[in-house]
């Protein structure tokens, strides 16, 4: 029993301990053609959504994969200058205080056992009484996100030309003051 007890607790330790891991999605909402995609005038190019882990009670990353949000950044297609494609770079940051602590669901469980004895006329007596319910879940109290910070920046790409943002790269193919042709690399 005493050896199931240490690997129990040396297993909660090893998990409990993992670390704050950084998780990045890409996201265009622009039609794809072939090996290029096509955006609009005033559309998102590219949008990259940053999360990390979701902290747990000892520092260590939920067990379970949940996630916070950390940021965004979006680049849209703001048309032609002199002959380079324009493009406008938002960055939001985002302050989340969610914990694993915090964002967790409370369990409520009325059911119960009670137990009694006594004496009645010299005579003892004992039982028992079990009461069932449905629990009762109070929904988690997580704080809400707030926005850290927010940077705009323009970005000039000339025809052909390969642009890294945020870890991914694209190539603007071809572009008119309505449209760019790019392709993600």
């Amino acid at each position: 029993m005493f050896k199931y007890a240490v690997a129990l607790v040396l297993g909660t330790t090893v998990v409990g301990c993992s670390p704050i891991e950084n998780q990045t999605q890409i996201k265009t909402s622009s039609v794809s053609v072939g090996q290029q995609n096509i955006a609009g005038k005033g559309d998102a190019v590219l949008t990259i959504q940053n999360s990390e882990s979701m902290p747990n009670a000892f520092g260590g990353a939920d067990i379970f994969g949940r996630t916070r949000p950390t940021g965004t950044t979006t680049l849209y297609y703001a048309g032609m200058r002199a002959g380079v494609a324009q493009f406008n770079r938002r960055d939001v940051l985002i302050d989340s205080q969610k914990t694993t602590m915090n964002s967790s669901p409370v369990v409520l469980n009325p059911s119960s056992q009670t137990f009694y004895s006594g004496n009645v006329g010299g005579i003892p007596y004992s039982g028992s009484a079990n009461t069932q319910a449905y629990p009762i879940v109070l929904p988690a109290n997580s704080p809400n996100d707030r926005v850290a910070g927010v940077r705009d920046i323009v970005i000039s790409v000339p025809i052909g030309e390969t642009v890294v943002m945020g870890g991914t790269s694209f190539t603007v193919l071809s572009a008119t003051e309505n449209q760019v042709a790019y392709r993600l690399n």
